[in-house]
């Protein structure tokens, strides 16, 4: 039975060669058994069909950019805020210059 941190490190890394391909290693190696292999084995066959990371990076993307829009937005709001609260003149060109400038973005990103 796998005890003590030294031997489930020697799992861990006869696991990870194999999945890199690393057989020779593994079989010379002097804990190595049927039982590492097979476990080694479930773990290889868990991995993911081209078609499945694909759809996992476009999911990954997707959060990306909504979170890219909602801080666009929060950025959209403060400005605004700012606006409603008063302004002298030069701060108030500023912030409606920035406010176009965001607006424009999240038109172009977020749509």
């Amino acid at each position: 039975m796998v005890t003590g941190k030294r031997t489930k490190l020697w799992v861990a890394l006869r696991v990870w060669a194999m999945m890199m391909g690393g057989w020779w290693w593994l079989m010379s190696s002097p804990e190595w058994s049927l039982s590492t292999y097979w476990a080694a084995d479930s773990v290889c066959a868990s991995r993911l069909t081209p078609a499945q990371r694909a759809a996992k990076e476009q999911e990954r993307a997707q959060k990306r950019q909504q979170k890219h829009c909602a801080r666009l937005q929060v950025r959209l709001d403060r400005i605004n805020r700012q606006l409603d609260a008063g302004y002298r003149e030069p701060r108030g060109n500023e912030l409606r210059r920035q406010r176009r400038e965001l607006e424009s973005q999240i038109f172009r990103e977020c749509r």
